[in-house]
C-alpha cells in the first residue's frame, strides 16, 4: 500500500524520497538501469564524456606499454603481483597511457572495467561512484555476472545508498564467485587516483578519499578474485604511504616509475617531428622549417612533459594564425599581452601549488630548489641524497614541507639530477603573470641558502664524530 493513501491536508518539508518500487516491478525500469542512476558515466574509458580520449602518438611510448601489456597478458598461474602501480610526475601522459591500454586490453578480451577520475568533475573527483561504475562495467564484459547482480539489486534495492565496502561485496565479491572460474584475469584500470579529491576537498583530507580507493582494491585483490589492477597517477608522498599502510594489499604491488621505463626525450622528438610535419604540410611550409635547433630548444624545455609538447602543438596549429609566427612566440621569453600560449600548462602547476596548505613555506623550498639548481654539483659525482633531502635538512623544514610537490620535484636521487623535474616549471616561478603568487624572481633565495649552508657547515664542525650530514662521508 502507498505510504500516504487517502491521506490529505498535510504538509512534508525538508525531506527526500526516494522510489524502489519500480525496481521489482516487472512494469517499471530493470535492475541494471536502475543502477546506471548511481555511476559515474564519463568515468568510463569509451564514455561520450571523454571523446576524444588522450591518446599515445602513434609509436611513442612503446616501451612502457610493452611492460604493461605483458603483466597484463600474464597467465594466472604466473601473476606474482595483482597491482601494478604507474606513477610520474604531473604531464607525463599517464592518462595517454592508460587511455591506450583499455583499448588494447579491449581488443585482447581481456578489459573488465574503467575508471578515470577527474578534479573538476563531481561525479568523477570522489569514490561514492565506484563501485557502481565498476559493476555495470562488469556486466558488460562479463555477462555472466548480469543475472546475479540484479538479483541482489532487485532483493535489496538499497544497496547502493550503503557503505562502499558493502556494495563492494554484495555487487562484486559474492556475483563473482557464483560464475564459472574465469580461464584469464581481467584488467581493471584506475587512472588519476590523485584526482580523487572527494566532495569536501577543502574541509577533508583528499589524501582520506584516496586512501579509501585504496581499501576497496584490498579488499578486491584479497578476495582472489580474477581481477588484475593498473593504478595511474603521480607519485604523492601520501598515496605511497596509503599502499605501505595496507601491508596485505602492497605484498601485491608492482611499482612502475615512467621516468625509468620511458624513452621520454625521444617520445617528445617524434611526437613534436611528426607534428610539425603535418603543420609543414597543410600549411605548405618549407621543409626547413621548423630549424632542427628550435625543435631540439623545445624538446629540451618539454623534458619528456608531454602536456607541454601537446600545448606547444595547439598553439602553433591555429587556423587562424601563421605557425612561423606562433612558434616564434613560444620560443620568446615574452609572451603577447593578450593571452598566454601556455595556460593548460600553469593551471597544472597553478592547481598542484594551491593544494600545498602553507604558501610561504612552499615558495621558500622551491625558491632554494631554484638556487640550488643553478650551483655546480659536478664535483659532488653521485653523492645522495638529493638536493631536496639536503635541503630539508639543512633548512630544518618540517616532514610536511615536501609532502604536496612529488609530482614537480624530485623528492629522491642523486645531488647531480636537476631538483625540478620539468624546465617549464623553473620558466613558470619566474614569470610573475604565469605563476601569479607563486612567483619567485631569480636568485631571490640564493642569499637564504648560502647563509643556511654556512651556519650548517659551521654548526657541524663543531661535532667531533659522525656529522648527521646530508653530504656523505
Amino acid at each position: 500500500m502507498p505510504a500516504f493513501q487517502q491521506a490529505h491536508d498535510f504538509l512534508i518539508t525538508g525531506s527526500t524520497f526516494n522510489d524502489y518500487s519500480t525496481v521489482n516491478n516487472s512494469s517499471g525500469i530493470g535492475p541494471l538501469v536502475y543502477l546506471q542512476q548511481f555511476v559515474a558515466s564519463g568515468a568510463a574509458h569509451d564514455s561520450h564524456e571523454r571523446f576524444p580520449p588522450p591518446q599515445c602518438h602513434p609509436a611513442t611510448r612503446e616501451r612502457v606499454l610493452r611492460v604493461i601489456l605483458a603483466w597484463a597478458k600474464l597467465p594466472q598461474n604466473e601473476r606474482l603481483k595483482r597491482v601494478l602501480w604507474l606513477h610520474a610526475p604531473a604531464g607525463m601522459g599517464k592518462s595517454a597511457i592508460a587511455q591506450t591500454v583499455a583499448e588494447q586490453c579491449e581488443e585482447l578480451d581481456i578489459l573488465a572495467a574503467t575508471f578515470f577520475f577527474q578534479r573538476l568533475d563531481p561525479k568523477r573527483n570522489r569514490a561514492e561512484r565506484l563501485v557502481a561504475s565498476i559493476v555495470l562495467q562488469l556486466c558488460e564484459s562479463i555477462p555472466e555476472l548480469v543475472q546475479h547482480v540484479e538479483a541482489v539489486i532487485q532483493s535489496t534495492p538499497t544497496i547502493l545508498t550503503k557503505s562502499l565496502p558493502i556494495q563492494l561485496k554484495r555487487l562484486i565479491i559474492d556475483p563473482m564467485r557464483k560464475i564459472m572460474p574465469m580461464d584469464e584475469d581481467r584488467v581493471v584500470i584506475i587512472d588519476g587516483l590523485d584526482e580523487c579529491v572527494g566532495p569536501k576537498p577543502e574541509k577533508v583530507d583528499p589524501a582520506q578519499e584516496q586512501l579509501l580507493v585504496l581499501k576497496l582494491i584490498d579488499i578486491l585483490v584479497s578476495s582472489d578474485l580474477p581481477l588484475c589492477f593498473l593504478i595511474c597517477c603521480r607519485p604523492e608522498s601520501w598515496i605511497k604511504e596509503g599502499f605501505e599502510s595496507l601491508p596485505r594489499l602492497w605484498r601485491h604491488v608492482e611499482v612502475l616509475d615512467l621516468c625509468q621505463h620511458s624513452d621520454m626525450n625521444a617520445d617528445v622528438e617524434t611526437y613534436f617531428r611528426s607534428e610539425f610535419g603535418r603543420i609543414r604540410e597543410q600549411s605548405n611550409l618549407p621543409a626547413s622549417w621548423p630549424s632542427e635547433d628550435d625543435v631540439e630548444r623545445l624538446i629540451d624545455k618539454a623534458s619528456g612533459q608531454f602536456i607541454y609538447a601537446a600545448t606547444v602543438i595547439r598553439y602553433i596549429d591555429d587556423p587562424w594564425s601563421t605557425p612561423a609566427d606562433r612558434l616564434e612566440v613560444i620560443l620568446s621569453s615574452d609572451f603577447p599581452a593578450d593571452h598566454n600560449p601556455l595556460e593548460a600548462l600553469d593551471n597544472l602547476y597553478l592547481t598542484i601549488l594551491t593544494q600545498c596548505p602553507n604558501r610561504e613555506l612552499t615558495l621558500e623550498v622551491l625558491g632554494c630548489l631554484q638556487a640550488c639548481a643553478q650551483c655546480d654539483s659536478g664535483n659532488l659525482g653521485c653523492i645522495e641524497p638529493s638536493p631536496a633531502h639536503m635541503l630539508e635538512v639543512i633548512r630544518r623544514w618540517p616532514r610536511h614541507a615536501l609532502r604536496g610537490l612529488h609530482s614537480l620535484v624530485r623528492v629522491n636521487g642523486k645531488v647531480t639530477e636537476e631538483p625540478l623535474f620539468h624546465a617549464t616549471f623553473a620558466e613558470f616561478l619566474e614569470s610573475p603573470l604565469r605563476s601569479k603568487s607563486f612567483h619567485i624572481p631569480p636568485n631571490h633565495y640564493r642569499q637564504l641558502l648560502g647563509d643556511s649552508c654556512l651556519l650548517y657547515l659551521e654548526l657541524k664542525s663543531r661535532s667531533p664524530i659522525g656529522w648527521d650530514t646530508p653530504f656523505g662521508q
